[in-house]
């Protein structure tokens, strides 16, 4: 029987096969560097993007292709109409109750705490046995933070962070007013309503897609409106966050910290942010964890069998 070829465009998030593999033995999995994508893309039938673009002219070279399925839910990156075009379906995973949602959100918390105690700079003092008893940590306890973008990540987010007792503000485009009873905030508010917000918060959480009206949301006719000292927090797209404007706020010490999962070109070039003291900086790892991808890897084997079956896919975005 004819194994089912998926491509991944990328020769990164390897720990991903590992996981699929417990879903099926009837796969062909291969990772394929973005270089050589052009001239195999022909030979697979699903195709997962990772952080590779996947344009009109990829979608085009495509003849056996049937699914566009990500790993995870970030479709920023790939020519829907185009795919749509050639009857080929794109589907991603949903970030509530997969388990991404909940990783990316425990990210973010984690983020939260170590950028307010200090970390990592502040080992530095155990190693060099010097400044014992400093510096005096930011404390949760009263604060308060926005998320902006409440969907399933944003809500984990609020949900996590009401026990240590912080004042909860969201930003969403389509208000719903029972969210904000149902998480306990203090306030929700349109996307036209965000500078008012980022005036009064100590920490921003960015918890939403990249897309036309969110692409450089943060900016430098803004970002010097976030609160002096506040913390920006980002496992989002790196574009939500103008490039320019971020390391001159960080440079002129208006903003307390920053932590980042995801950049303007992944991998990133070094950054000359990424040796300050202030700043945390990961491999966009905020939602890979075991629980993440056993859902994920489950979500994309069920989808890759029903297209095999002649059946849509579940969250299919384009069907």
């Amino acid at each position: 029987m004819k194994k089912t070829k998926v491509f991944v465009a990328g020769i990164h998030f390897v720990g991903m096969q590992n996981f699929i593999s417990e879903c099926t033995h009837e796969l062909e999995f291969e990772f394929i560097p973005e270089s050589a994508l052009e001239y195999r893309i022909h030979e697979c039938d699903v195709l997962i993007p990772a952080m590779s673009k996947i344009d009109a002219n990829l979608i085009e070279k495509a003849r056996n292709l049937k699914l566009i399925h990500q790993w995870g839910a970030g479709l920023d990156g790939v020519d829907i109409e185009s795919a749509s075009k050639k009857g080929i379906y794109v589907a991603n995973v949903p970030t509530a109750n997969t388990g991404n949602a909940e990783s990316v959100a425990e990210w973010a918390i984690m983020s939260a705490i170590a950028l307010s105690r200090g970390f990592p700079n502040i080992q530095n003092n155990v190693y060099n046995a010097v400044g014992w008893g400093c510096p005096v940590g930011t404390s949760l306890i009263g604060k308060k933070a926005l998320i902006v973008g409440f969907g399933g990540i944003g809500r984990s987010i609020a949900t996590r962070l009401k026990p240590f007792g912080v004042h909860i503000y969201a930003i969403k485009q389509n208000i719903d007013a029972n969210l904000a009873l149902q998480y306990r905030l203090d306030a929700i508010d349109k996307l036209s309503k965000l500078e008012q917000y980022l005036e009064i918060v100590d920490y921003v959480f960015l918890a939403l897609p990249l897309n036309d009206s969110t692409r450089e949301l943060i900016n430098s006719q803004n970002i010097f409106k976030i609160k002096k000292g506040a913390f920006l927090i980002n496992p989002s797209r790196g574009a939500i966050v103008e490039k320019k404007a971020l390391i001159d706020a960080l440079n002129k010490n208006h903003l307390g910290g920053v932590a980042l999962d995801v950049f303007w070109k992944e991998p990133p070039e070094k950054e000359e942010f990424f040796d300050m003291k202030n700043v945390i900086v990961t491999p966009h790892i905020a939602g890979v964890t075991d629980v993440s991808y056993k859902a994920i890897a489950f979500y994309v084997c069920e989808n890759i069998k029903r297209v095999s079956e002649g059946k849509k896919p579940l969250n299919c975005v384009n069907c």
